[in-house]
């Protein structure tokens, strides 16, 4: 709710599987190096309160103050999407994919798949 105090370390750590805080930690620290471009990317999967499990991209940029060995981060701005959908649409093609390869690699004849301009992308 709006009224929530969120913390990383009461609320965003404990959303974030174990697994993957070394993930999110070694992003957030390469973010905020002084020596660094200041940008965060990182991909991850966080679960609700009910226990199911979404995957989150969490896109933003530090901004820093001073110079050279006096350089600090101040501020962090950024967003937070949802690419749930997206992920299990890779998931799925991903299967697919295999599913096509084991099934061409069983059949006696030959298959292949070959692009527009020719050039041959799957042969089994």
């Amino acid at each position: 709710s709006p009224e929530e105090k969120i913390t990383y370390q009461d609320t965003v750590w404990k959303i974030i599987p174990p697994e993957e805080h070394s993930l999110v930690a070694a992003a957030a620290e390469k973010a905020l190096d002084p020596k660094g471009d200041g940008i965060y990317d990182v991909q991850h999967r966080a679960v609700h309160r009910d226990g199911s499990v979404c995957w989150l991209h969490n896109r933003g940029q530090v901004h820093f103050s001073g110079e050279k060995e006096n350089r600090r981060p101040v501020l962090m701005r950024g967003t937070v999407a949802d690419i749930t959908e997206r992920k299990l649409s890779e998931e799925r093609l991903r299967k697919s994919e295999g599913d096509f390869r084991r099934l061409a690699n069983a059949l006696p004849q030959i298959v292949w798949v070959a692009g527009a301009d020719g050039k041959v992308e799957y042969v089994n």
